[in-house]
């Protein structure tokens, strides 16, 4: 059983981490993402490569997925300091779900 699903992460999103070989959280997704779920807001800081993009993004994926009719409207909105992380975001969430993920650039246009 993954560990994600002890944390309350639902069966798709588990399913899609163990094909990417994860099965088990870091110890900041342990910590972060049941408060997540639970609608606590969370400020947390972790080293490079802990975990942190899936620790904030599993969650929000999960509610955003559970809505019974989505809409086109925006759901989340992340905000990087740079191009290269903006874009690590949008493919980590490409990874483990179908819900449509745009990248936009300062500068770029629209």
């Amino acid at each position: 059983m993954s560990g994600f699903k002890e944390l309350g992460i639902q069966d798709g999103l588990c399913k899609k981490l163990e094909a990417l070989g994860i099965t088990e959280p870091t110890a900041v997704q342990a910590r972060v993402i049941p408060e997540i779920l639970n609608g606590k807001n969370v400020v947390f800081q972790s080293a490079t490569g802990s975990g942190k993009t899936f620790a904030f993004l599993l969650p929000l994926l999960q509610r955003v997925e559970a809505q019974a009719n989505p809409t086109k409207a925006v759901k989340i909105i992340v905000v990087s300091p740079t191009f290269e992380l903006a874009s690590q975001l949008k493919q980590a969430a490409a990874s483990v779900t179908d819900l449509k993920a745009a990248l936009f650039i300062g500068g770029a246009p629209l």
